[in-house]
């Protein structure tokens, strides 16, 4: 594994930390709670949704090493795409405990850092067509920087995104200390 992958790997770990380290203490009722985090999200909805976007993320890590222009047969390229698909990737892990949800966070992770892991240096740098970078169907038939992304940038954000919603918990919490 190369110096680059390291880096990803161990700011994947940290991510999660973070993530876990903002939810550490709450249980099922506190984090299913009305009181929402982000939106109408409680605790465990944004669990639901960045375990979505990490399973996202890696069927399209897997698509740009097929192929650098897959053959989508959905667009994430507007407001209204964004929330419908967060909507229906969050409603379909509704039923899930806190405990089920962490057990899917921890997936995504180990799942994410096997496939770093498996990944070549020079895959890294690989870029691809992605699904919320096109405006419609059919998906282009060349790679432009505007409707694509790298391999890299793709774990970077989900990186990010870990990061900006355990943020956003730990501001949760702190605005209701008293309540939770």
């Amino acid at each position: 594994m190369g110096q680059h992958q390291h880096r990803l790997t161990d700011s994947l770990e940290n991510a999660r930390d973070s993530l876990l380290t903002s939810i550490e203490g709450l249980d099922d009722p506190i984090a299913a709670t009305d009181m929402p985090v982000l939106g109408d999200w409680n605790v465990k909805d944004v669990i639901a949704h960045l375990v979505s976007w990490g399973d996202e993320l890696r069927s399209e890590i897997r698509e740009i090493l097929i192929d650098l222009t897959p053959p989508y047969s959905y667009v994430i390229s507007s407001e209204r795409d964004y929330d419908e698909w967060n909507r229906r990737n969050v409603a379909a892990r509704q039923s899930l405990s806190l405990r089920e949800m962490l057990a899917e966070l921890n997936r995504d992770y180990q799942e994410t850092v096997d496939l770093v892991k498996r990944l070549a240096p020079d895959q890294l740098h690989r870029r691809g067509v992605v699904p919320w970078r096109i405006e419609q169907l059919p998906p282009p038939e060349a790679v432009t920087p505007e409707n694509s992304m790298s391999v890299a940038d793709l774990l970077v954000i989900h990186v990010q995104h870990m990061e900006e919603h355990a943020e956003e918990i730990r501001r949760w919490r702190s605005q209701h200390d008293n309540t939770i």
